[in-house]
């Protein structure tokens, strides 16, 4: 069945509000929800260790999709705009951002929903990718980052038929100038488990760290792994 002209172009230029019709609605929040899905990939990809970061990947777009239908509401009308405002003060966001940067994508969001409702697509479109692609340069290349002075290194220690203690863990790590942070102490079957943190400003600590181990366990069965956290 084949619709007749006519009826599309009442469709599709169907009066919504003003002079807003159906497709400049749907060309505005589907503008800003894909554009606003390519800055949460991007914040996706910066934040590749952070497993629980949908929430502000989602809030995102909910975000930039909301405002752009908010800014059509608004449109040319102040009334409308004050009216707007009082509805928003009365909800109260009691989640604080942990992150200037996650502020950031949040920010650049609202823009490109206002952009997007606002029928400046090429402008949301531009902002988009110019906050991107700047956002992964400076990632790529830790901009503003100092390397970390301080490694954590956390070692599980089994060792079997020894009297060994804590305490003489703690002055073997301290004798090599190491900062340590006991973690868990089991003892069974004969073997005793030591788990702790290390704090090594550099690699030649902690090969002296596994020398002293070495040293003083020689005569003792003993397992030890050592993971960076």
């Amino acid at each position: 069945m084949i619709i007749p002209y006519e009826i599309t172009d009442w469709i599709v230029n169907f009066p919504v509000a003003g002079e807003l019709s159906v497709i400049h609605c749907l060309a505005g929040l589907t503008s800003s929800f894909v554009l606003t899905l390519i800055l949460a990939r991007i914040y996706k990809k910066i934040h590749s260790k952070k497993d629980d970061c949908h929430t502000i990947m989602q809030s995102m777009i909910f975000i930039s999709v909301i405002l752009a239908g908010a800014m059509m509401v608004i449109g040319n009308n102040l009334a409308i705009a004050f009216g707007l405002v009082g509805a928003v003060s009365i909800i109260r966001f009691r989640t604080a951002v942990s992150s200037f940067l996650d502020m950031s994508f949040i920010f650049v969001s609202i823009v490109v929903g206002m952009a997007s409702g606002l029928g400046f697509y090429f402008l949301a479109f531009v902002i988009t990718m110019f906050v991107g692609l700047l956002m992964l340069v400076l990632n790529h290349f830790k901009f503003g980052m100092s390397p970390p002075s301080v490694r954590e290194y956390e070692i599980t220690l089994f060792v079997k038929d020894s009297e060994m203690t804590q305490d003489e863990i703690y002055e073997l790590v301290e004798s090599n100038g190491i900062a340590v942070k006991f973690l868990e102490y089991k003892s069974m079957n004969k073997k005793k488990k030591f788990k702790f943190t290390l704090f090594i400003n550099n690699k030649a600590q902690l090969g002296g760290f596994e020398k002293a181990i070495c040293d003083k366990l020689k005569k003792i069965k003993y397992q030890m792994s050592i993971a960076v956290k």
